[in-house]
């Protein structure tokens, strides 16, 4: 006991406090508050990449005035709800494949959380 307290003295302390250069170069520091809106304006963008940045106008996913329910019913996936619940019930091992978008990685999650068993353990 006295030795691992010996060993957690030794160890240096204070290690996440701001280093100072002994030897700073006068003009090599600029802080990045300092370089804030000094990049390319965005008019100065070409088209495509002002697309990709998506600036004030980007969403994310399809735009829909369905709401979640109705959302969740309209994926490929919601069909085969309580098939897929039975299996993995019945099952050690499930594989399921499918397209992209129809709900593998949203959905069942969802349906294991709902059918009870990730409550049991069983799932994790």
């Amino acid at each position: 006991m006295l030795q691992r307290e010996q060993e957690m003295e030794s160890l240096p302390t204070g290690l996440n406090k701001n280093w100072i250069d002994p030897l700073p170069e006068a003009d090599g520091r600029t802080l990045a508050a300092n370089m804030r809106g000094t990049g390319i304006a965005p008019q100065d963008l070409p088209e495509w990449k002002k697309h990709v940045i998506g600036g004030k106008k980007s969403s994310f996913g399809k735009k829909t005035n369905l709401s979640l329910l109705e959302q969740r019913q309209s994926l490929p996936i919601y069909k085969l709800r309580d098939e897929l619940t039975k299996a993995i019930s019945d099952n050690q091992i499930l594989i399921v494949i499918g397209e992209t978008g129809s709900g593998k990685t949203t959905q069942i999650t969802q349906y294991v959380c709902e059918c009870g068993l990730a409550a049991r353990g069983r799932v994790a």
